[in-house]
This record gives structure tokens, C-alpha cells and sequence, in this order.
């Protein structure tokens, strides 16, 4: 699905349009995630609030986000239900917007849709701004969490470059469960004496969905690494603390600082 490749499921923030006046709408929480037996029903809900000074008219939308082949034909509609689904907002006001969610009996894996607010200035029909939020609904039993590092790179950026000196670390994730992963990354720059030299955590948040991979990127800023040789250590958490994945490779340095993989050192463990 092209849709996932660009997705964020943090937070969807498009702005078409806006003015001193208008400074939009906010929602929160921007993800929630449950998991609930097949023919389960559960409820929740989203605070919506308007950070103008003027009023704003707020329209609630819903949309598949991410479906597995074995839920095609399952639609959104026929799972989740938005009250209210319009509603205006006085400058600065909040308001609480329920979700009603009955997983359907022959749901697989995991159901994800993005509800969207949509502000409009009520001086004006053109549509300001629209926030999406993100809801996980897993179905027990069906469910299983499987990832494995697919790839593991280092690159630096030289001081005489744009924005260096700065190591780059890449590590590929691979989704093979049926449920997204958000996983937790942190890799290790080594010496040859096994002083470290960098350790470097990744920004936390960013989904891989089922079948699909995602190039994970950290940085370790205002650092140059010396000619020699070196090891980078990934370990990848995505939830399971059984199955703790890992990975590294050696590289040397050069003069010139180019960066060179020199041999594979181990692999992903369970």
C-alpha cells in the first residue's frame, strides 16, 4: 500500500491555508491503541481544542489506514463509530469526542484507521487545517509481534560538509507479524579496544507495518570518527522482551573518512 510508505501515525497535520488569527486545532491523545477479543466491543475518547481567538466549525471523518489482506473486506465503517460528528468550537474551548469500537468476529491481526478533524474558520467555508489521529485495534488470538534487522550501515558526514561533523546510523527493520511494530533502536559505535565512541538512541515513534520494512536513522552530532577500525552494534526492541534483536558489522575509516564495510559480525539474535 503506497499510503503506508508515507504515512505518520503519530500525527497528521495538513495546513491549507491560515492566518493570524486562526491558529487551528488540536487533538489528543494523537494514538491509541487497544486490543480486544473478536466480537468485543470497547469505547474511548479524544479531547478536540481550539487554540484561536475565534470560533471554529470541526467536522470528524474516518478512513482504513492499514489493512491486511485477510481484512479487505472489512471497512471502517463497520467497526468504529465518532459521535459527534460536527460540532463548533468557541475560541479556546475543548470538547470531548467518544469513539465506539465491536471488532468483528472474523477480524485478523490488527485494524487501523486515522480519524480526522477538520477545522473550519465559521467566517469562512474553506478548510484551515486537518488533524489526523491514529487508533490500533488488535484481535486476540490472532495476533502475533515478529520483526528481524534486515540491514545495518554507518556513514559520516565530514566537518568541511553541510551540518558536520555528524555519524549516521541506519538500521532496517522488517515487519513478518500481522500487528505494526514500533520499535525502540539504539546502536553502538565501537573502537578496535572497545572504547565507545558513539551511542546513539533513535527517535521513538515512527510504525512498520506488516509486510513492509522502514530504514530507521540516528545520529550522533558534532562527531568525526578517526582513521581505523570500528564495530556498530544495533539492538532493535520492539516489545517482546523474549526477543531482543541485535546485529553488527565492522568498518574502517580512512584517511579521507570515507567509511567502508569490511566484513558481516554476527546477526540478528533471538
Amino acid at each position: 500500500m503506497e499510503r503506508v510508505k508515507v504515512a505518520i501515525s503519530i500525527l497528521v497535520l495538513f495546513v491549507v491555508a491560515t492566518g493570524p488569527a486562526f491558529a487551528g486545532i488540536g487533538v489528543t491523545p494523537t494514538r491509541q491503541e487497544i486490543r480486544l477479543e473478536p466480537g468485543e466491543e470497547s469505547q474511548g475518547s479524544y479531547v478536540v481544542y481550539n487554540g484561536a481567538d475565534k470560533p471554529v466549525l470541526v467536522k470528524v471523518s474516518c478512513e482504513d489506514w492499514f489493512k491486511l489482506a485477510k481484512n479487505r473486506q472489512i471497512n471502517v465503517t463497520s467497526w468504529l463509530e465518532v459521535e459527534p460528528k460536527e460540532f463548533t468550537l468557541a475560541g479556546h474551548e475543548r470538547k470531548e469526542v467518544t469513539y465506539r469500537v465491536k471488532l468483528p468476529e472474523e477480524a485478523v491481526g490488527e485494524l487501523v484507521a486515522m480519524i480526522y478533524f477538520g477545522a473550519e474558520s465559521t467566517e469562512s467555508s474553506m478548510i484551515h487545517t486537518k488533524f489526523g489521529v491514529s487508533l490500533y485495534v488488535r484481535a486476540k488470538g490472532t495476533d502475533f509481534v515478529e520483526g528481524k534487522i534486515t540491514d545495518l550501515s554507518i556513514r559520516q558526514v565530514l566537518p568541511d560538509e553541510p551540518s558536520g561533523p555528524y555519524v549516521q546510523t541506519i538500521v532496517t527493520v522488517t515487519n513478518d507479524g500481522n500487528v505494526h511494530l514500533r520499535p525502540r533502536i539504539r546502536t553502538v559505535v565501537n573502537d578496535k579496544k572497545g572504547s565507545t565512541i558513539a551511542d546513539i538512541s533513535f527517535p521513538y515513534g515512527w510504525p512498520v507495518y506488516p509486510g513492509h520494512s522502514y530504514p530507521y536513522c540516528g545520529y550522533a552530532m558534532k562527531k568525526e570518527l578517526e582513521p581505523g577500525k570500528y564495530i556498530v552494534t544495533a539492538t532493535v526492541d520492539y516489545g517482546d522482551s523474549k526477543n531482543i534483536l541485535t546485529k553488527a558489522i565492522g568498518f574502517t575509516v580512512d584517511r579521507d573518512g570515507k567509511v567502508t564495510k569490511i566484513k558481516k559480525r554476527g546477526g540478528e539474535k533471538r
